[in-house]
């Protein structure tokens, strides 16, 4: 049947219908909310609370560095899009109401300086990814900032799970004598020890990373990977076995070494032993 325009009644007749529409609440509030019983308005809060997909958030961040001398704030560090950005952004039952807030607070209890007076909140299972860092230890400035903890406990005594990217963990490697001196303790891992309660130390390998490296050395995606896993178990193996084992981690033991994607995800692979090397 073919369509036909309406007519001035028919328009007369639902303009009052439409106005009553646009009058109502768009998000209504459900006014019995506060009415139930405590542990079940508990367990909404915290269903609706941005825990990352697999409860845990991979953050990424870029520091940023002041001259210590000119700024009470030599370090403080800027949310970097990336998967879990959006997350860490929606803030939205930390200014609901009381009752929210403690919720919000009570599970991301953990902060980053930000910019100005700005916190970036993370829990304890998040992984603060630190993606220029490889670019900044370039800088003795950054490399005696955070082995010196100027500033910075808010992070060295907080933050369980950190990530670096991969060519950090090669240059730290690379200029150890020059950073730490010529008769350092040689420990591949050794700037991880001002943390104090790391528990995971993830080596970050991007695609374009993956794609450069397996150019260079003439490999296979999958024989690059095994040889970082390689490299990263000999640096775990040293650093439970040198001095510093016992201030890095949880002070108990060395933290853990994974090789994880640009998305957090772990890649796996096999990890040599003191009695075997894969790649020997």
């Amino acid at each position: 049947m073919a369509s036909r325009d309406p007519t001035t009644d028919e328009i007369t007749a639902i303009v009052p219908l439409l106005e009553v529409l646009t009058l109502e609440d768009p998000a209504p509030t459900f006014t019995l909310f506060p009415k139930l019983p405590p542990e079940l308005r508990l367990k909404i809060l915290e269903d609706a609370l941005p825990i990352g997909v697999k409860g845990r958030r991979f953050i990424q961040v870029k520091a940023r560095i002041g001259a210590p001398s000119r700024s009470r704030k030599p370090c403080w560090f800027i949310l970097d899009e990336n998967i879990s950005s959006a997350d860490v952004k929606d803030i939205g039952l930390l200014g609901a109401n009381r009752e929210c807030r403690q919720v919000f607070l009570h599970r991301f209890n953990k902060t980053l300086r930000a910019a100005g007076r700005g916190l970036i909140r993370y829990h304890e299972a998040d992984t603060i990814f630190i993606c220029n860092i490889d670019l900044l230890m370039k800088s003795n400035s950054i490399r005696s900032v955070i082995m010196a903890g100027f500033r910075l406990e808010h992070l060295l005594n907080s933050c369980t799970n950190i990530a670096a990217p991969i060519s950090y963990f090669m240059l730290c490697h690379e200029n150890h004598a020059r950073w730490f001196g010529p008769t350092a303790h040689m420990c591949p891992l050794k700037v991880l020890s001002p943390f104090r309660n790391l528990r995971t130390a993830g080596a970050v390998i991007s695609q374009s990373d993956l794609a450069k490296y397996t150019d260079q050395l003439g490999m296979q995606p999958e024989v690059v990977q095994a040889r970082w896993w390689c490299y990263l178990s000999h640096g775990e193996i040293e650093m439970r076995a040198c001095m510093d084992a016992a201030i890095a981690g949880s002070g108990k033991t060395a933290p853990e070494l994974v090789l994880l994607s640009d998305e957090g995800e772990v890649i796996e692979g096999d990890k040599c032993t003191k009695e075997k090397c894969l790649n020997g």
